[in-house]
């Protein structure tokens, strides 16, 4: 993976961890000046320490002294400690340094006028070291200025100070960023590298691979998202498979009736008129039959195309439910009663009336009652029947066929689905037929059990004003 792309790596360096460097990089100034500010108010505060002592020690020996500047200095000089750590320098009035804690006078003058008890810092003009300077005035028996007082103290210890609080957050934050980074890496890649096996077993299933099955690692999105290209995957390959079955399924249903059609088209054209008329009669019957079995197949297929491309439509209107079935049993009776089967319907004693689409919805009833006639042994029988309720109306047929397996069942309704059946067909009726009452905001609901029928119960809304 390149690093600088526009990708998660890259995305997230560019917001998270240059956000958390910024972060701690505004957290080190913070402290850094903190600590500045700490370290030079120490100095300041000690500076204040001792100069509150010291004046209050340099009023007694100058009233000592007899306001003798001179001698009350060297006696405050005597009395004086730590001075390792603290030069001082005394100026008489006329700003001449005349003693100094380290034994060396200064040669320049000073202006007593600025002995205001200011601290300033500055670099010893000979050393370069950095000092922290305040002058105070000092003053006699009677409260007049007499001279000066000047403290020095080094900054040398505070500038390493400094420098060691510097180096070390500046390591604190590189270790942080470290650590930052490399937990935010593999934090990174335990999503990067999943997402990039899902991109690519993706990417072998849209080429029709669909035994591609994805690692699940850890159950998080990311795992719930492998979960979900595994059952794509598996639900393509049943797509796949099924697709396959029906083309083959649709071939051979296909074949049949051109073959039987072609057949008796060739047996028709060698007979005699005069002679072979029954047999000019039965194959124009199955010729008639077997186009009427490829035109429902090829309407089957039209409105499967159309479901898929979201172009399948009904046009509504009120019709009433019995009227659509007795036309429906006036189109399919001839053929039930070919085969051997008894339709029996109850009249109902209410007029279902619904607001649907008359031709469908007879679509729908054909469908179901082919169907129930198609899987019914001969000499059996075909129940119709009405129920309301406040809300709906159901349409029930009943079979006494040969059931439905209870592990087939649930997928009845599925494109393409046949299941065990071995009666001709494409798969696609029920599927159909289960979309166009859905149009209606209907349901279509099948009950079966092998050996014993097969129950079709279709509800729809009542009409409404």
């Amino acid at each position: 993976m390149k690093f600088f792309h526009a990708d998660i790596t890259f995305r997230w360096f560019r917001s998270v961890f240059s956000f958390v460097l910024f972060f701690l990089i505004a957290v080190e100034l913070v402290i850094l000046f903190f600590v500045n500010d700490s370290l030079y108010s120490n100095v300041e505060t000690y500076l204040d320490r001792r100069n509150e002592t010291n004046t209050k020690t340099f009023s007694s020996l100058i009233v000592e002294n007899q306001n003798d500047i001179y001698n009350a200095a060297n006696s405050f000089m005597n009395s004086m400690s730590d001075l390792e750590n603290i030069r001082f320098e005394i100026y008489d009035l006329s700003g001449r340094n005349f003693l100094s804690s380290d034994g060396f006078t200064s040669i320049a003058s000073f202006d007593i006028s600025e002995a205001n008890g200011k601290k300033t810092v500055t670099n010893d003009p000979v050393t370069g070291e950095r000092l922290m300077i305040m002058n105070v005035p000092l003053r006699n028996s009677g409260g007049s200025v007499c001279g000066a007082i000047r403290y020095i103290v080094s900054l040398e210890n505070v500038f390493r100070l400094q420098v060691i609080y510097t180096v070390a957050s500046v390591v604190a934050i590189i270790l942080v960023a470290f650590l930052v980074f490399l937990s935010g890496q593999y934090f990174v890649q335990s999503i990067v590298k999943p997402v990039n096996t899902i991109i690519r077993s993706a990417q072998l299933i849209a080429k029709g691979d669909f035994s591609i099955r994805t690692q699940k690692k850890y159950d998080d999105e990311i795992g719930k998202l492998s979960d979900a290209i595994n059952n794509m995957a598996q639900e393509l390959s049943k797509i796949d498979t099924l697709k396959n079955e029906f083309i083959s399924s649709v071939s051979h249903e296909l074949r049949t009736p051109l073959t039987a059609i072609r057949g008796w088209n060739e047996t028709i054209s060698m007979c005699d008129p005069e002679t072979d008329g029954d047999v000019i009669k039965k194959g124009l019957s199955v010729i008639d039959a077997e186009t009427d079995r490829l035109g429902r197949m090829i309407e089957e297929l039209l409105d499967y195309s159309k479901i898929q491309s979201g172009r399948f439509t009904i046009s509504k209107s009120k019709v009433n439910l019995f009227t659509l079935v007795r036309e429906t049993l006036d189109i399919y009776s001839q053929k039930a009663t070919s085969a051997g089967i008894v339709i029996k319907y109850d009249t109902p004693a209410f007029e279902p009336v619904i607001t649907g689409d008359p031709n469908r919805l007879k679509q729908v009833f054909i469908n179901v009652l082919d169907n129930a006639v198609k899987h019914s042994p001969k000499d059996s029988t075909v129940e119709i029947h009405m129920l309301r309720t406040a809300t709906t109306y159901s349409v029930i047929f009943k079979d006494h066929g040969s059931g439905i397996k209870k592990e087939e069942l649930p997928f009845i309704k599925g494109r393409f689905y046949k299941g065990s059946s071995t009666k001709p067909g494409s798969g696609l009726g029920l599927s159909i037929c289960d979309e166009i009452v859905n149009l209606h905001g209907g349901t279509l609901d099948i009950d079966s059990e092998q050996g014993e029928g097969t129950t079709v119960a279709i509800t729809l809304p009542v009409a409404t004003n």
